[in-house]
Formats: C-alpha cells, structure tokens, sequence
C-alpha cells in the first residue's frame, strides 16, 4: 500500500506564528499568542481552514502548555463560513467543564462575520487589540482555576 503524505498545512492556505512572553526556564508561560494571517474561504469550503485553526490550536496547547490562550485574528480575512465558530470552544473541555481563559483579537477584516456566528460568544471572547486580550485572559483566570478546584474536589 502507498501511503500519501500529509500535513497541517494541506488543510489550509491560513499561515500561523507562535509567540510566548517572557518566562521562565521549564515554567508555563502566562499565555501563548498564536497570529493567523490569510484568507479564510467562504462557506463550506472554509471547513478546512476551520479545522487548520483548532488543530494547530490543540497542537500549540500541547506544546507550550499554558492555561491561557490568545488568538490573533487582525490579520485574517473571514467573510462567512459557520464552521468558523467552532474557534469559541477551543479550551473547553467537557471532561472538567471548564473554558480555559481564551481572548480573540479581531480587526476589520473579520470583525462583522465572527459577530454574526454568535454575538454572545463574540462579546465574551473578541476585543481589538493585544493589551485588551491579556487584560481578558487575566479576568477570566481566577474564574478558571476555581472551575478546576471544584472538578478537582468531585
């Protein structure tokens, strides 16, 4: 059998950059900032570009644990696609019932779109720059660590 050789970016034309602040040496960074930059395709066909995003999320997670995440989009151009709104979930995990604290930065090229796929969501997690995105996670951490106390004590 000939196997067909694949990769995280065959999903997707999306390009990615991870960034940490500074920490250190074997500790847990603050948080991790992974940028997405490109366009993201339209419709169902953005499925794909949807999937790139959470498995390069996943991936980062595991990499450089970190309980707090943030995701740049202000150089990503998303127009409509309702797969997109899976970027809401990333850090929720149903096994603990808890959201690690998650900030999505937004600009004019995705702003309308992620609003439209759920308002609520769009409130709680986007702002429009890096400073209110580590304001955002620090609020939402002491929330975090007392969802995972009570799990812990089930």
């Amino acid at each position: 059998m000939k196997l067909n050789s694949v990769s995280f970016e065959s999903l997707s034309a999306i390009t990615y950059s991870v960034s940490l602040p500074p920490h250190q040496q074997y500790s847990s960074p603050e948080f991790v900032h992974v940028s997405f930059s490109g366009q993201y395709r339209n419709g169902s066909v953005g499925a794909p570009d949807a999937t790139f995003i959470v498995a390069i999320m996943e991936a980062v997670q595991r990499a450089w644990y970190t309980e707090c995440m943030i995701l740049d989009f202000s150089d990503l151009s998303y127009q409509w696609g309702d797969n997109m709104e899976w970027v809401y979930d990333i850090g929720w995990s149903g096994h603990t019932r808890c959201h690690k604290p998650l900030a999505i930065i937004v600009s004019d090229k995705c702003r309308e779109a992620l609003r439209s796929l759920s308002p609520d969501d769009f409130d709680e997690y986007c702002v429009d720059s890096l400073e209110k995105a580590i304001d955002l996670i620090r609020l939402k951490k002491p929330e975090y660590d007392r969802c995972m106390e009570e799990w812990r004590q089930r």
